[in-house]
């Protein structure tokens, strides 16, 4: 049994990853052709940005949405639904008047569009985290690969038509995002379960106290990620930073498996918490991860350098350095989360 559904998810999980990663390697190549290396790097330290506030600020709410949806102590998952949506509500709010308020003293280079797609994410994660909750995995996976189908079109129009430089890469992340919400809404309809009589003011807390903690998680991301960005940009520019974001599409594969067993491993241990043996199938499930990700480092190390020369332009020449740092950087900060 346990078997079956941890090959049923990992496969699932793999869908809906592989597209998108997959998808953001094999452009690579257009965008260091038709994207100039500041463009790049600024939007990538946008949304670094992003990957760090958008959590703090909604306080990880989405990581208590999967958490009580599937404790099996809670009758009413619509009850979870409610009341962690509502919460991100107030969070929104805060979110935007942050903004204002920040806006009127420091000028914020493409505030209005990073603000949105800031939004835009944190929806992203509440949906997927209620799917996942509600067991519609394959719900999951299918939107997944629905909103890379749709990133593929608008990069081709935006980006290789078009030619809007950076704001093609705003609105395909933006545009791609709102097409998985409203696939995942079609489907699991989210908004009808959301009813202000069903937010529960004990549960609010009680997922408030889970999630809550997980911020320390985030600020230590942004200083491992974010912090080193913003000096690469304060000290050697926008283009230091196109040339890491580049670096990083060659760990898309690392990145990918890794996200696959972090949210297997997560669903395991919350469906497994009351079980007898969690101990002894939680050791062997992380060995069985660490024997992968040493295997999986040796392999891409020497595969990048080669795919490098055909896939990159040579105005980004200077990633190549930084791609065998990045993908031991990125084995040991999955190890050390899960």
């Amino acid at each position: 049994m346990r078997s079956k559904r941890l090959i049923k998810s990992t496969l699932l999980y793999f869908l809906a990853n592989a597209s998108s990663r997959a998808l953001t390697f094999l452009f690579l190549p257009v965008y260091s052709a038709l994207l100039v290396p500041a463009d790049y790097g600024e939007f990538d330290l946008i949304t670094t940005a992003l990957i760090v506030i958008i959590p703090v600020v909604f306080i990880n709410i989405w990581m208590a949405v999967i958490r009580y949806m599937l404790d099996s102590a809670v009758q009413d998952t619509d009850e979870v639904i409610s009341t962690s949506w509502i919460l991100s509500f107030m969070s929104l709010a805060a979110l935007v008047g942050l903004y204002l308020i920040i806006s009127l003293f420091v000028p914020i280079n493409y505030g209005p569009l990073a603000l949105l797609l800031g939004i835009v994410q944190a929806y992203v994660n509440l949906y997927q985290f209620s799917v996942r909750g509600l067991k519609m995995q394959r719900v999951f996976a299918i939107s997944g690969i629905f909103s890379t189908l749709v990133a593929l079109v608008l990069n081709i129009v935006f980006i290789v038509i078009l030619r809007w430089g950076i704001y093609a890469l705003f609105w395909t992340s933006i545009l791609s995002s709102l097409s998985l919400m409203m696939y995942c809404e079609y489907r699991a309809r989210i908004l009808p379960r959301i009813q202000w009589s069903k937010f529960n003011r004990k549960l609010a807390m009680t997922m408030f106290k889970y999630a809550s903690p997980l911020i320390l998680d985030n600020i230590a991301y942004w200083m491992l990620l974010m912090f080193n960005r913003f000096v690469l940009f304060a000290w050697f520019g926008a283009d230091a930073n196109g040339y890491v974001a580049v670096a990083n599409k060659f760990i898309t594969m690392l990145i990918m498996v890794n996200a696959i067993f972090y949210r297997t491993w997560q669903e395991e241990t919350l469906l497994e918490m009351n079980s007898n043996d969690k101990q002894g199938y939680y050791s062997a499930l992380f060995s069985r991860f660490i024997r992968i990700e040493i295997s999986m480092v040796a392999v891409l190390i020497p595969f990048s350098f080669v795919l490098f020369s055909f896939m990159v332009n040579a105005a980004y020449s200077s990633s190549l350095i930084l791609i065998p740092l990045l993908l031991v950087s990125s084995a040991l900060n999955t190890t050390s989360d899960v």
